[in-house]
């Protein structure tokens, strides 16, 4: 009778830790969703005058050249709520083109009237994290569609004038473009570690390729997602690590060769870079902040007057203040089931591989073996034992195997 309350204690902890990490899941999907808004920069754009404009937690904010903060539009004002943005692009008219992961995946901005429209009129939408550049003397927009691996070219009425097939020009997984003078269109090419010029007319032929091995920074930050080209011919290149994140940023010279590492903290994480005429516009999504480095590396300070300094550090507070709840949930729900899932196998064992002493009729004491069967109740339907037995490992199993990847996580973040 003891064994059989003992496997009736197992089995209904492997039934809560099921049920816990079903709880576990919802609720993290809830908090995921409650604060998907509080990051950092993820897309930063200049205009030709030398205006800013950067997206911090579902606000559009805009800059001028000085730094002195004009405007803060919320993206829900431009019919972005809960959008992702994936670039901004200002065009020579005035518009801001935004590019997002919905429906409409760019659209054209009027600031001023708080208005937008659909850009393209035909043809394909691009698809993901794609990435613009205008071409000023063909007056055509070029867009890099990362997932597809291909090139798409609109007029200025986002009508489709050329639709590359996925590969065509050798690019895996494409990332930021830039036009330059010289009628090039420099691509950060991610998935085969390179920037590469094609030529702006045919985005067909190669005029050069420029491998970003990371010989200054850590070995792993070898993916390429942005850059900037600086006037005297050299690159500022975002080298992220395999999960795209937490990247170095490194000077390029003119001759390809890294030259400078900027000193950044392992959690800054840079994700866009915008050059100016005399200095760089940095941005940073774990530390949601926004700097201007010097063309020499020497020089970093942080951009934007106080008002935007305060919208930085509000949004700066929350970021933090979320992600130790992340953290601090995953833990104080991982834990308790791991426990209960030891405590469970625990009681099971003991059922399975003890011996149960016992007088018989005759007043002889004999030792018995365990029954066989598992589960007393569900006996009679021999698959629902199978399939709750599996069920059952799993929920024994499972917590455990996340606590131990947990602490070899946390074990190899300090490490870095």
């Amino acid at each position: 009778m003891r064994e059989r309350r003992s496997e009736i204690i197992a089995n209904t902890l492997a039934v809560l830790v099921i049920l816990g990490f079903i709880a576990v899941i919802a609720n993290s999907l809830r908090i995921f969703s409650e604060s998907r808004h509080v990051h950092g920069p993820t897309v930063l754009a200049v205009d030709m005058a030398g205006k800013v404009y950067i997206n911090i937690a579902a606000t559009l904010h805009v800059l001028e050249a000085s730094g002195e903060h004009t405007d803060s539009i919320p993206l829900a004002e431009l019919g972005l709520d809960g959008a992702t943005l994936t670039d901004l692009l200002a065009l020579p008219d005035g518009r801001l083109l935004i590019g997002s992961t919905d429906s409409v995946t760019i659209r054209a901005c009027n600031l001023f009237e708080r208005r937008c429209a659909p850009f393209i009129q035909s043809g394909p939408q691009p698809v993901s994290a794609f990435k613009m550049a205008w071409d000023a003397q063909r007056q055509r927009l070029l867009v890099v569609d990362g997932e597809r691996h291909r090139i798409l070219v609109y007029d200025a009425d986002g009508a489709l004038l050329l639709e590359s097939r996925g590969g065509e020009q050798g690019l895996k997984l494409p990332n930021t473009v830039r036009l330059t003078a010289r009628g090039e269109a420099i691509i950060a090419d991610t998935n085969h570690h390179r920037l590469v010029a094609l030529d702006a007319a045919t985005l067909s032929v190669e005029h050069w390729a420029m491998p970003v091995s990371n010989q200054l920074g850590n070995f792993r930050r070898i993916w390429p997602t942005d850059f900037a080209l600086a006037a005297d011919r050299r690159f500022w290149v975002i080298l992220d690590n395999d999960l795209l994140e937490n990247g170095d940023v490194v000077l390029f010279d003119a001759a390809h060769k890294p030259v400078l590492r900027l000193a950044l903290p392992s959690d800054w994480d840079p994700v866009k870079l915008q050059a100016r005429g005399s200095d760089v516009l940095l941005a940073g999504f774990g530390s949601v902040e926004l700097v201007r480095v010097s063309l020499q590396g020497d020089v970093i300070e942080p951009f934007g007057d106080s008002s935007f300094r305060k919208a930085l550090a509000g949004v700066r507070d929350q970021h933090r203040s979320a992600g130790r709840w992340w953290h601090t949930w995953i833990w104080m729900a991982i834990v308790p089931l791991a426990v209960l899932a030891v405590i469970a196998a625990w009681l099971d064992w003991r059922k399975r591989n003890g011996r149960v002493t016992a007088v018989d009729s005759t007043g002889t004491s004999r030792t018995f073996e365990p029954a066989t069967g598992a589960i007393h109740w569900l006996q009679p339907k021999p698959e629902i034992v199978r399939m709750w037995r599996y069920a059952r490992w799993l929920g024994y199993g499972l917590p455990l195997l996340l606590l131990v990847t947990g602490i070899l996580v946390w074990l190899l973040r300090r490490r870095r």
